[in-house]
């Protein structure tokens, strides 16, 4: 019984540990950092979600927006903005507003022949004007 108890502690405390690892981990657009005001053509011109250990590449992404009682979610499946985001961005309908939080969330990543994980979402003030 006590084997088995100390080896379960054993597993669990190892599983923290490792995941304490990706933990610190972070997705950027170029040049800003999580919580930075950015404007849509800083989003058009990267074109793309960076990380901030060059050890791991991105696997997949979701952005989320909402607009006028709308939620909007796209997916990529590489570290690339895809055209129907950048339409969606486009196509923002309330004009009294001068911001937009905008998400990259579900955010997937792998080392080279690694283990899939995933990493804290990334959150952005967007400057519509």
């Amino acid at each position: 019984m006590k084997k088995g108890i100390i080896s379960l502690m054993f597993i669990v405390i190892s599983l923290y540990a490792d995941c304490q690892d990706y933990l610190n981990i972070h997705a950027l657009i170029a040049g800003h950092q999580s919580s930075d005001t950015i404007r849509m053509d800083d989003i058009f011109r990267f074109s793309e979600i960076l990380l901030d250990n060059k050890e791991y590449s991105i696997v997949s992404f979701t952005m989320h927006f909402s607009d006028s009682g709308y939620d909007y979610d796209n997916s990529s499946y590489s570290n690339r903005i895809t055209d129907d985001m950048k339409k969606d961005l486009l196509s923002i309908k309330e004009p009294d507003t001068k911001f937009k939080i905008i998400v990259f969330k579900d955010i997937f990543i792998q080392k080279a022949k690694g283990r899939i994980l995933k990493i804290g979402d990334s959150v952005y003030k967007l400057r519509l004007e």
